[in-house]
């Protein structure tokens, strides 16, 4: 299911619905080697500060900088997030993590009933808070060292092989609850053959920083291609793997796994290394499919008890757009900024809140198809196709 850039925005919506969801702060914390927010987000790794402004102005979770574990109450948060996404990897991982203090106040939190999202190269802490028998340093897992160029950047959610009928897919958990699959984007080009199972995009193509980081589930009389490898997996850990990258026809990895409770450990951890869950992709050129990588960590959070008791959800209706005397009018007046691009990804306008009100001017523009993106007071993002 190879598509350019071109094709992807060319099969944009038309019109969005979206829900906000409305609620006192989550009980999830964003841990950060980090000051602040602002700290992170102008010193550290663009993809963890992307992350954590998400986290903090939209999903409303506290930032937790690891400075502050010795003297915060790590009880009362239900889950906490960790991403590590850095290039070169472990020989770039964050010392402040591994300090004795540190893993003995998480993982006694872990064992106490707490939860963890571990992303990107966070997916190995796992190991280091006693989860996994194996050593952080001989542990099995793949990970990258820098970019690449990205051409598969789907997932499945299906296990093994169409030519059997020993498969495993979880596409009814409530991990994917929300996202936009392929089918949806492309049609039947979208199907792989099998089924039940999604494959959901989460990034465009290109030139990208793959850093994939997950355990090979290596089991010892069990080879890629057999069945029972999975509950051999579940009957030594406790771990599930809900997907992997599109195109796999074995049971050979867990990019995406739950971790049920084991042994001394009451907590669940949810972790996601797929190197294509980038929330930054390093380009000028707008990730379409930025909506899946937020709501799967959105519903990934939630899984495991981030959403506050109480929340309610206002439905807003659908986003439509008018067009009169080469102006753009958006139905309600609720963005605050908007950007336009070509179909080959260039920015040509940005808009702020009052232009966007009062129609936004696209007599410059040449005709063509173009994809508007509008922005939300509080940072979330809604892509629509226009012609013009």
């Amino acid at each position: 299911m190879k598509k350019d850039f071109l094709q992807l925005l060319l099969l944009m919506l038309v019109s969005v619905c979206f829900t906000v969801n409305i609620s006192a702060q989550k009980k999830a914390a964003f841990l950060s080697t980090h000051s602040s927010l602002r700290d992170l987000q102008e010193n550290g790794d663009d993809d963890e500060a992307e992350a954590g402004y998400w986290f903090v102005e939209v999903y409303g979770g506290s930032f937790l900088p690891v400075s502050e574990i010795g003297t915060t109450d790590l009880s009362q948060f239900k889950v906490i997030w960790l991403a590590v996404d850095r290039l070169h990897g472990f020989t770039n991982f964050p010392e402040a993590l591994t300090e004795p203090s540190v893993l003995t106040a998480l993982t006694d939190y872990y064992k106490a009933g707490g939860n963890f999202l571990l992303t990107n190269h966070a997916y190995k802490y796992i190991s280091l808070l006693g989860r996994f028998e194996d050593s952080f340093e001989d542990w099995s897992v793949y990970e990258d060292e820098g970019y690449e160029e990205i051409w598969n950047s789907y997932m499945q959610t299906f296990f093994g092989r169409e030519s059997v009928t020993s498969t495993v897919s979880y596409w009814d958990h409530p991990l994917y609850e929300g996202l936009t699959d392929a089918i949806a984007i492309f049609g039947d080009e979208g199907y792989n053959g099998v089924a039940p199972c999604n494959v959901y995009p989460l990034i465009a193509p290109g030139w990208r920083e793959n850093h994939y980081c997950y355990w090979n589930s290596g089991m010892e009389g069990f080879d890629n291609a057999n069945f029972g490898k999975y509950a051999a997996m579940y009957d030594a850990y406790a771990v599930t793997p809900l997907a992997t990258m599109d195109g796999i026809g074995d049971y050979f990895g867990a990019p995406i796994a739950l971790w049920d409770p084991q042994g001394d450990y009451q907590g669940k951890a949810i972790t996601i290394g797929l190197g294509i869950y980038e929330w930054n992709q390093n380009s000028e050129i707008l990730n379409p499919f930025q909506h899946n990588i937020e709501r799967l960590t959105e519903n990934a959070l939630n899984v495991l008890g981030g959403a506050s008791t109480g929340i309610t959800d206002a439905v807003v209706s659908d986003i439509s757009l008018s067009v009169k005397d080469n102006h753009i009018f958006v139905n309600g007046d609720n963005f605050q900024s908007a950007k336009i691009y070509n179909m080959t990804g260039l920015l040509t306008g940005q808009f702020d809140a009052n232009q966007i009100a009062s129609g936004i001017d696209v007599t410059n523009l040449p005709q063509g198809v173009y994809l508007l993106n509008l922005k939300t007071a509080n940072n979330r993002d809604f892509n629509l196709k226009f012609t013009k």
